[in-house]
């Protein structure tokens, strides 16, 4: 039996979840989820917050392919200067319908990252003598010009170089 709409149960199917939007108007899920095709809704309409399992479910396993304009926005927020916002937050704003989740895996399979490739240079043979020679003696304190103490740190690790404490 198949459930002939109006012109009140399409904006119904505009506005509403596919969930409420069944109960309203007496169909089938099945049902509602066509029209919605047929009317060009694509994803979900915005809702309130209570209603964010009910559009989990909706969108779940709903794949769309990305754009090449979608892979833009996603380049130019991973590329724009640091904000108060990540860049996944940014771009999910751009993009109705993306989940952050799903913006970091594209950016990933991009290859986009927040550093730029100059800034991760390769360790030296000499700042590994370095660190093998005076990290023992000096930990954390170590300083060796363009290194973090937290990239000095896992050089160290790597290296299974350990601080060794001065008893005084």
């Amino acid at each position: 039996m198949t459930h002939s709409f109006t012109a009140d149960d399409d904006k119904v199917l505009r506005t509403s979840p596919v969930s409420k939007a069944v109960t309203l108007i007496g169909c089938s899920v099945a049902e509602a989820r066509q029209r919605r095709v047929e009317l060009g809704i694509h994803g979900f309409v915005d809702r309130a917050p209570s209603d964010h399992m009910a559009m989990i479910r909706e969108t779940r396993n709903t794949f769309q392919p990305w754009t090449s304009t979608e892979d833009s926005i996603i380049k130019a927020e991973w590329a724009a200067p640091k904000k108060k916002m990540r860049p996944a937050a940014r771009a999910a704003k751009k993009l109705p319908g993306r989940t952050q989740a799903a913006i970091y895996r594209r950016a990933s399979d991009l290859g986009v990252t927040r550093k730029p490739e100059s800034s991760r240079q390769p360790w030296t043979k000499a700042q590994i003598a370095i660190i093998r020679k005076r990290y023992p003696k000096e930990g954390a304190a170590l300083k060796i010009e363009g290194r973090t103490q937290r990239a000095i740190k896992s050089m160290a690790n790597k290296l299974a170089v350990r601080y060794i404490r001065q008893s005084t």
